[in-house]
């Protein structure tokens, strides 16, 4: 007897070895049976849904089947290939290390340009305003004091101006170099009043606009030159030079200094376009200005004594 015909049919669930699993157990079966009895019935054949799938019965469940076992490769068989690794997924990069796209990159150049020209183009004006390229009034070379014993002052004109001291209704003329037709100039006098420092300017300011209708009034402020009050005025006039038809534009700082009865006046003129570049010039030889103490009386020889007469 088999070892189906001993057990039954399978069950639901069993597992029914297939044929090629058992083939001694079944010829020693058939080799014990009866020549005359009937051959046993033959199993139902496994399922061929794939490898390894285990035997069903009709109107059965499908169960799992065990892995099958896998006989050795016979040498000089080629094996099996290894399964391909999986891909490696890169991660995205940061945002900050992304490139940039085109129109990003040509926008940050164009803000680099623009802020490189608009450094350089203050740090030039900026040095205009301060006396050309950023030099400041107190670091404007100057030359010796030029002491002006006559009228009783000092004064330190700019490197290299020449001084002329023997123009008429002026007490010193500094020249610097000549800027579009007129020579930038400090001028220095002084005259005798009565009057407070108020007064004085007031009047001087009228005696001006009166001689020269042009002139424009851009500030007044007080200000101290040498431990004396002073007045600070920057105005524009028209200038027209002899035989010239052209009229210049002139921009002049001026200081009116108070050492009664003496008022001394400093005219710094410059045409307007040159004004910024020479201001600096202009205050620091101002500032330099400083009185003389007056000379003392020379002595007045004792009278003889009359000749005895005889």
């Amino acid at each position: 007897m088999s070892v189906s015909e001993e057990n039954g049919p399978p069950r639901p669930g069993q597992y029914s070895p297939s044929p090629q699993t058992q083939p001694a157990a079944d010829a020693g079966t058939q080799a014990a049976a009866p020549s005359g009895a009937a051959p046993p019935p033959a199993s139902p054949p496994p399922a061929t849904e794939g490898p390894g799938a285990s035997a069903s019965v009709p109107g059965a469940p499908p169960t799992a089947a065990p892995p099958a076992a896998q006989a050795p490769a016979a040498p000089g068989t080629p094996s099996a290939k290894p399964a391909a690794p999986k891909p490696h997924r890169e991660r995205p990069l940061p945002a900050y290390l992304r490139p940039s796209p085109p129109a990003f990159r040509w926008a940050v150049l164009l803000v680099a340009v623009a802020g490189s020209l608009l450094l350089t183009y203050m740090f030039f004006v900026g040095g205009l305003i301060r006396g050309w390229a950023g030099v400041e009034p107190e670091n404007v070379p100057l030359e010796k004091p030029f002491a002006h014993r006559r009228d009783n002052f000092s004064i330190q004109p700019p490197k290299n101006w020449r001084l002329h001291d023997r123009v008429p209704d002026t007490s010193l003329v500094i020249k610097g170099p000549q800027e579009r037709l007129f020579t930038a100039l400090i001028v220095v006098s002084f005259e005798i009043a009565p009057d407070r420092l108020e007064g004085f300017v007031k009047e001087h300011k009228s005696r001006l606009q009166h001689e020269n209708p042009s002139i424009k009034w851009l500030d007044e402020k007080d200000d101290f030159i040498s431990g004396m009050r002073a007045i600070r005025l920057v105005y524009e006039c028209d200038y027209q030079d002899v035989g010239r038809t052209e009229k210049l534009r002139l921009k002049n700082l001026q200081y009116l200094i108070d050492n009664r009865p003496r008022f001394y006046r400093i005219t710094c003129s410059v045409a307007a376009g040159y004004y910024e570049r020479y201001l600096a010039r202009f205050e620091a030889s101002a500032r330099s200005f400083d009185r003389l103490p007056l000379p003392d009386a020379a002595p007045q020889p004792l009278p003889q004594p009359l000749p005895m007469s005889k």
